[in-house]
Parts: structure tokens; sequence; C-alpha cells
């Protein structure tokens, strides 16, 4: 944001350049406010690029807590008109890239959109930070929809470029989540999987890598490492561990709020409780 002459606008505006990042150190529910008030800031004091900034790191953290997606559409749709009518290309690019994921996610049925188009567009601009967000999205709304071969593919490509052109983004979280759960995913017995040595060498680094932030006290990571360390064991065929991670995860996911992450822990525990004959349980 543009700094002025008062030094409480200042200090707030600085945060406001910040804030995406604070998720490392506070939970990411507690900094969608914060975003919101940056916008407001940024459209009150004519910074209008800092302001759909703002926006746009909004709609991410507020799709990775579980926000409702329908009514996410809907914001989506004032904000990119806005964004249109205010000249804001590169905002207004990154936020379309997040729409397509939200329609992908509410029907999966979806014709699809322009993506390809866009990131072409990103990558001739040089624009590498939001060149990759159009395979991140994608494997964030692949995951939940159980497409676990093709994030896993996509993740053996992209996960360490997106990791290196997004040094402090809540992104990253999520990214290295996704990989890992559906590498994990195609490591049961019964998938199969031409690529098992790839997908076991590759779950394990995006695993190791939200191990160590939970070590660092990301407080975001906690419920990611719960629902992997459920994987893990069910790969391993630890069953009674499987059973308490996977409860765990469910539990700390509904506590936090985070309705899609609960969800998918039961999904997935519903499932490993068939692949153990619980059919009841199941």
């Amino acid at each position: 944001m543009k700094r002025g002459n008062c030094p409480v606008l200042n200090a707030r505006c600085t945060q406001m350049a910040h804030v995406h990042a604070l998720h490392w150190t506070r939970p990411v529910k507690d900094c969608i406010q914060p975003m919101l008030e940056g916008y407001e800031i940024g459209m009150k004091t004519g910074s209008i690029d800092s302001a759909f900034w703002c926006i746009c790191f909004h709609q991410e953290c507020s799709i990775c807590t579980g926000a409702p997606l329908k009514s996410l559409l809907e914001d989506l749709k004032t904000f990119t008109r806005q964004m249109g009518d205010c000249n804001a290309e590169k905002q207004l690019l990154l936020l379309r890239l997040t729409q397509s994921a939200l329609t992908k996610l509410v029907d999966p049925n979806h014709e699809g959109s322009n993506e390809e188009c866009l990131t072409t567009i990103f990558k001739k601009e040089g624009e590498e930070a939001m060149a990759v967000a159009f395979p991140m999205w994608q494997m964030h709304a692949c995951c939940f929809l159980r497409e676990h071969k093709k994030v896993a593919d996509m993740s053996l490509e992209w996960w360490a470029k997106i990791m290196k052109i997004l040094p402090a983004q809540v992104n990253r979280i999520k990214t290295s989540f996704v990989g890992a759960l559906s590498c994990m995913a195609l490591l049961r017995p019964d998938t199969k999987n031409s690529k098992k040595k790839k997908h076991m060498k590759h779950a394990q680094e995006c695993y190791a890598k939200i191990q160590s932030w939970t070590r660092k006290r990301c407080p975001n990571s906690v419920i990611h490492e719960a629902l992997l360390d459920a994987e893990w064991m069910a790969v391993r065929k630890e069953l009674s561990l499987a059973r308490k991670n996977y409860e765990t995860a469910a539990l700390l996911a509904g506590r936090r709020g985070f309705a899609h992450l609960q969800a998918l822990s039961n999904e997935r525990f519903a499932m490993h409780l068939r692949e153990i004959g619980d059919n009841h349980e199941a």
C-alpha cells in the first residue's frame, strides 16, 4: 500500500502488505479479517493495487478454511467485475484461476474455461508466481474430487517449482498436503500403479515438509499432518494407529472450522474402513 504522512496508517499498510504470510505464526482464520480490512483501507486511500492483492489472498485463505464455495463464487463475481473496472489486470487474471478451481469443485462436470490461455499470458509476461497458480489450484480441486493419479503426476512436475516460487504463502501447505495425500492414496495394495517408487519418494518428501512446519509450531499444518499420519499408517497397515489419526484429523478440523478438511478426513477414514472390511463403521 502507498505510504502517507500518518504513522498509524503507515503501520497498518505495512501490516497489510505482509499479512499473507501471517499464517505461519497464527491460525489462517485469524488472517482473513485483516486482509479484508486491508482491502477496505486500500480502496479508501486510493491504493487500488494493494487492495486487490489483499482480496486475492483473502479468497485463497477463505477457501483453505472451508468457507461455503457458492458464497465465495458470488463474492468473486463482484471482485472480478470491480477489478475489471479498475484495470487491475494481474489480480484479475489470478482471481479468474481461483474462480476456475471453485467452479470445478462446485460442478465437477463443468466444461472448464481458459486456464491454459491465462497461464500462457503469465509466462509471456514473466509472472512466475502467477504462472504456477493454475497447476496449484488444479491440484487442490482434483484432490478433493479424488482424481489422485492426476494430482500425483502434477505434483511430481510442479511441487518443487511452487515451493521455490511461492516462499511465504499458505498455498505451500495446501500444495504439499494434496501432493502427499494423493501419492499415498496410490500406494494402497489394491491400487494399480506403475510409478509406486516415484510416488512413495514424493509422498515422503511432501509429508516431511508438512511435519517440519508443525515442528516449527506453524498452527495451520497440524490438521494436514494428522490426516497424512493416518494415510501413512494405512499404507503401512498399522491399522490401530491409522484409525486413531483419522479420528484426530476429523476432530481437529471440526474444532477449527475447516469444513473441507473435516469432510475429507471422514471420507478417507470411511474408505480405509472399507478396505479392511469394516463396512458397517464405514
